[in-house]
């Protein structure tokens, strides 16, 4: 589309429950997944529909299914749909591994990571991703909202095979901030860049 000025730009249809149960209630009666395709996206992620420590084993799988079916809709349009993945426990990573070797043209899938911020969710998160990534070899993982400051903590030796979709990089460049990783500290130190270009700061803050 020409107000992505020819770059590819990824939807993912992530958001709080309400809204994302709500746009998948009215997704017929509005024709959703044909007003995204008019719309001009490069590819269109599944929905993410919530999987949460300690509820019904049934509503997990039911809302693992329902996010595939979301993309096999969405394809039927002719968009380009990247699954969504999300693993709680090694049933369910065992689950993904069997769908993807038994799908292998399927080589990028998404995963929405912001609501992960305690240490011992991002461990459980990161734990499962590795476990995906040892067991498919060819696959590729766009993390949405994973935070920059656990990145080389978690998935070092895995940097090839990860891709990061966070807005957080572009908002300091904007504000004409430089963010540079401290490794001591496992940190970003930000320092004021006024002479720069927005453009130079967003590469180097996402680099």
């Amino acid at each position: 589309a020409d107000c992505f000025k020819n770059k590819k730009v990824i939807l993912f249809n992530t958001g709080p429950d309400t809204l994302i149960e709500f746009i998948w209630r009215k997704r017929h009666q509005h024709n959703f997944f044909s007003k995204v395709k008019q719309m001009g996206f490069y590819a269109v992620g599944g929905f993410n529909f919530s999987l949460i420590n300690g509820e019904c084993p049934f509503g997990q799988a039911l809302n693992i299914k329902r996010s595939l079916y979301s993309s096999f809709e969405s394809e039927k349009f002719d968009n380009i749909s990247i699954p969504h993945v999300y693993a709680l426990t090694k049933y369910h990573v065992e689950k993904w591994v069997n769908w993807l070797t038994t799908n292998p043209n399927i080589k990028y899938v998404t995963t929405n990571c912001q609501l992960q911020h305690c240490k011992d969710d991002v461990t459980q998160l990161a734990q499962a991703i590795k476990a995906i990534l040892d067991e498919v070899p060819y696959l590729h993982i766009i993390l949405q909202g994973f935070h920059f400051s656990h990145i080389r903590e978690h998935f070092a030796g895995y940097m090839q095979r990860l891709h990061f979709a966070d807005k957080y990089p572009l908002k300091q460049a904007q504000c004409h901030l430089k963010m540079t990783f401290n490794d001591s500290t496992n940190t970003f130190i930000k320092s004021y860049s006024p002479s720069e270009f927005v453009s130079d700061l967003t590469s180097y803050n996402f680099y």
